[in-house]
């Protein structure tokens, strides 16, 4: 299917903006103003505890500002998608500002969930959600630990026939205006596929996956198994899928308790569900600063707990699947 010339213009308009906030994520985490792509499988970016530019430092200040003064609301009733964000821990206190970077957009949610699964937070709720809340934010109490997995999970079980897509978030990114229209537009012209900004391209070594480390950004615009997208940057799911996510359950809790993103492929492969990447550069946005986002990307990708994860869920057919479209991807590009 060719996309409409307003689509085509809509990504336009998303890759400027993008770019020039992700000079900023770059810059602060490699020391170096060449590098916009996001670079996997190098650590996480650490822009969480770096100076933020001038150009984010604005963003930040809006966004504040919003957050005290703003009376517009963060859904809208006639939204098509549902967007879920989890946080923890000290993260509370600033999660309101990648709330508040969602909520200003063109295009909003009909739901904006923020699950939680400390009591004691959540009776305790910082002014800043409280604010939100005012302005349609819903802030829900889970306390199944699910852990990373909070993000969607509850979420997903809640409802008997999901009809919407579902957008899942992080807590720690400034994502840009666009970012809502922008997956609502790939997802009106690819209605089947996972939309996502941000997607590695998975290699098979034989009869198993390749270490995580050389899952490399995508760089095309095959959509398929073979590509894993990643929630930081924001992923589309379209609503049969998220009921195939529902009906498998929770058996993650034991197996990839720290792996959401890994365990969301699976259930796309299972069900041969393509993912498709908005363009063909891999988009990481700015992180919050002080949101300390490293830790436990460097944990899954450094200390091999991805690697460990891969083995546990994915099955020797699913890997076969993701060998023959990686296949497909390479004669395409070449």
């Amino acid at each position: 299917m060719r996309r409409s010339a307003l689509a085509l213009g809509l990504a336009r308009r998303v890759k400027r903006r993008v770019l020039g906030t992700a000079h900023y994520a770059r810059r602060v985490s490699l020391g170096s103003l060449r590098r916009v792509r996001a670079v996997l499988p190098g650590p996480r970016p650490k822009s969480a505890d770096a100076p933020a530019n001038r150009q984010v430092s604005r963003d930040l200040r809006r966004l504040q500002l919003a957050n005290r003064l703003s009376r517009r609301p963060a859904i809208d009733p006639n939204g098509t998608t549902v967007v879920t964000v989890t946080t923890h821990g000290a993260r509370i206190e600033r999660a309101y500002i990648a709330l508040e970077s969602i909520a200003r957009g063109g295009a909003r949610p009909a739901r904006l969930i923020l699950w939680l699964d400390d009591e004691e937070i959540f009776r305790a709720l910082p002014h800043s959600l409280r604010r939100l809340e005012r302005r349609g934010l819903e802030v829900i109490l889970d306390l199944n630990a699910y852990k990373v997995h909070t993000k969607y999970y509850p979420y997903v079980k809640s409802v008997d026939a999901h009809v919407m897509p579902l957008v899942t978030a992080d807590d720690d990114v400034l994502y840009p205006r666009e970012w809502l229209s922008a997956l609502q537009a790939e997802h009106a012209l690819f209605p089947n596929d996972v939309i996502c900004f941000r997607a590695h391209r998975i290699p098979v070594v034989g009869n198993a996956l390749g270490p995580y480390k050389t899952w490399t950004p995508c760089s095309d615009l095959h959509a398929g198994i073979s590509n894993l997208g990643t929630s930081v940057s924001g992923q589309l799911f379209p609503a049969p899928l998220v009921n195939a996510i529902r009906d498998k359950g929770d058996a993650f809790r034991t197996l990839v308790p720290d792996a959401d993103d890994l365990w969301l492929h699976v259930c796309t492969v299972e069900q041969n569900v393509a993912t498709r990447q908005i363009g063909r550069q891999s988009l990481t946005f700015p992180y919050v600063p002080g949101s300390q986002a490293a830790g436990l990307y460097l944990q899954n990708v450094w200390n091999g707990g991805n690697d460990a994860a891969v083995m546990r869920i994915y099955s020797q057919v699913a890997i076969e699947a993701i060998r023959e479209d990686a296949l497909r991807a390479q004669s395409a590009d070449g």
